[in-house]
């Protein structure tokens, strides 16, 4: 390997290599311990891009995390149902948050900062319809929502756009274990398809498809189920 490529490899695929060997083409080193600069081999594992894309977002790094997650807002939740139930005019409001008053339209419409407790129990009742995401087991499954990366967090649970169908064996595994290392298992990116389903609420075939694609992709890598 030529000087300026071996400036380029990171210093954790070249402790994974002296370690383990060659790194199979299309895996990265990925760290258990969230510490970029760690190369302690105990800490390291393989995995594709969607482990990679996904520990970020579960981890807070990810510029599509929602509302005060995201490290460019500038409004807290708290603050944003005052907007939102706010009737004033929106350029005073917007003057008095300090911000524009395109954002305070946006924020009332709902199209960035979803609200903490919108519940929609026909979506759920849609997932529930829907076989476990894990083990293809047929419903009914119970509704289950991802917090990691969301804008759910302790006590407060997320919106119901953020749920998957999970049976009760396997959501009790997800407890258990917690949710990052339950999906990164799974190899699946769960906001993903969470999202793939909300926009396909109501329409049953098509979620069952979603979810059989994705347990379709979880078998072709060979992830065993359990």
């Amino acid at each position: 390997m030529a000087g300026a490529e071996l400036g380029e490899v990171l210093v954790t695929r070249i402790a994974w290599t002296i370690r383990n060997g060659k790194i199979p083409k299309g895996l990265h080193v990925l760290h258990h311990c969230d510490n970029p600069s760690c190369f302690e081999i105990s800490h390291l594992y393989l995995g594709t891009n969607v482990n990679n894309v996904f520990d970020r977002v579960m981890r807070g790094r990810s510029a599509r995390n929602i509302g005060e997650k995201n490290g460019n807002a500038s409004l807290s939740f708290a603050e944003v149902e005052e907007i939102r139930a706010d009737r004033r005019y929106q350029y005073i409001i917007a003057a008095e948050y300090g911000i524009s008053q395109a954002q305070v339209s946006i924020i009332q419409r709902g199209k960035n900062w979803p609200s903490v407790h919108r519940q929609v129990p026909r979506h759920q009742t849609f997932i529930r319809q829907l076989p476990c995401l894990s083990c293809l087991k047929p419903a009914p499954s119970d509704c289950t929502h991802v917090r990691k990366g969301t804008n759910g967090g302790m006590g407060i649970k997320p919106d119901s756009r953020f749920t998957l169908p999970l049976c009760t064996k396997c959501h009790r595994r997800q407890h258990r274990t917690g949710e990052l290392s339950f999906w990164s298992a799974l190899r699946i990116d769960p906001i993903n398809i969470a999202l793939a389903l909300w926009t396909r609420s109501g329409d049953l075939p098509a979620g069952q498809r979603i979810v059989f694609r994705a347990r379709q992709a979880i078998d072709l890598i060979g992830v065993p189920r359990r």
